[in-house]
């Protein structure tokens, strides 16, 4: 039995239909006469320095691309890295979690004529190294600043996938020791899926891709270890800059509303904020990012601000460049041809 997927310009849709509810719930909670009044008091230029630390973010995940591509043997150009960039942001804004685009750069790298297991292997990297950042930051926030989530119900969820990414970095790293043996705990967890009925056609493709999954990545990661230490050190560097430079958007965007806020602060809630976002499963967590940046902030800004506040920050890290990389799309690749590729 096969299952029905969507089409880009249904996701395209519906990705437009959940902002525009949400933007419009967020203002009906948030807007009054305050809110027209900050907007008039607004200081622009701090809406272009978050703009500017925008494009700095994508510039920098352009060459962190660029770099993993090159060490491992291929030379790419950096507007092709752009280019590819800019392809994830829109597609993973669009499909199921936040990861979605995943599959659509490494069709890109293979255009480059990167063998499959290579390509699939660099964005394998480039994926763990923002996953293991975020992964081992967030915990340490709330263990020293807990008062930082205040809901109940984000406390539980934040223990909730604290554990399950502390067991998946284990697992890797114990696969990344141990390939064959983590494997074998690969196939008897499979096995016990397929006996779950509504499960059961999923095991032994899950189980493939695993495989696959963990053969690339232990066999690339040791290669990165053993000659190029370096390339990949620097690599985490940036990835550690870029996120830098997402996280000081919202402090340009309360500065630019006249609201003060220590940077460290706000850069802590997005740590979290973050940690909660990569398994939600909406499309690159719209909805759930506009609706945790609200609770998370409601008790650092004001309710007048907060609407506004939220919005920009959205359109500042996201919103912009799902527009770009929508119109660069499809020109380049077509909706059509997406369709065919969007599927990992």
């Amino acid at each position: 039995m096969t299952t029905k997927k969507l089409s880009i310009k249904k996701l395209i849709l519906i990705f437009c239909i959940v902002i525009m509810c949400i933007i419009g719930i967020i203002a009906f909670l948030t807007a009054g006469p305050q809110t027209w009044q900050a907007i008039r008091q607004m200081q622009f230029k701090y809406m272009i320095l978050a703009l500017v630390l925008g494009v700095l973010t994508v510039f920098l995940d352009s060459m962190i691309l660029k770099i993993l591509s090159l060490a491992a043997g291929t030379k790419i150009s950096f507007y092709y890295c752009l280019e590819t960039i800019l392809f994830y942001l829109f597609l993973s804004s669009i499909t199921p979690t936040i990861t979605g685009g995943e599959p659509l750069m490494i069709y890109m790298l293979t255009q480059k004529d990167v063998p499959l297991g290579k390509a699939t292997s660099i964005i394998l990297i480039r994926g763990v190294m923002i996953l293991s950042i975020i992964a081992m930051t967030a915990p340490l926030i709330i263990y020293f600043h807990g008062e930082l989530i205040q809901n109940a119900l984000l406390k539980n969820l934040f223990r909730y996938i604290a554990m399950l990414l502390i067991l998946l970095m284990i697992f890797l790293f114990y696969a990344f020791l141990n390939p064959i043996k983590s494997e074998e705990i690969i196939h008897k967890i499979c096995s016990w899926i397929e006996r779950i009925k509504i499960l059961a056609r999923y095991g032994e493709k899950l189980e493939k891709r695993l495989k696959v999954w963990i053969d690339d990545f232990s066999s690339c990661l040791k290669e990165f270890l053993k000659y190029k230490k370096k390339i990949l050190l620097g690599s985490v560097i940036l990835t550690a800059v870029s996120i830098g430079t997402s996280y000081l958007i919202a402090y340009a965007i309360l500065e630019g509303l006249n609201h003060h806020l220590p940077v460290l602060q706000i850069i802590m809630i997005q740590f979290v904020l973050y940690f909660l976002l990569y398994f939600t499963p909406t499309p690159g967590g719209t909805g759930v990012a506009e609706g945790g940046c609200y609770i998370m902030f409601s008790s650092s800004v004001p309710t007048h601000l907060l609407g506004i506040f939220v919005i920009l920050w959205r359109f500042f890290t996201i919103y912009i460049w799902v527009i770009l990389g929508g119109l660069l799309i499809t020109k380049t690749i077509g909706l059509d041809i997406l369709d065919k590729i969007s599927t990992p």
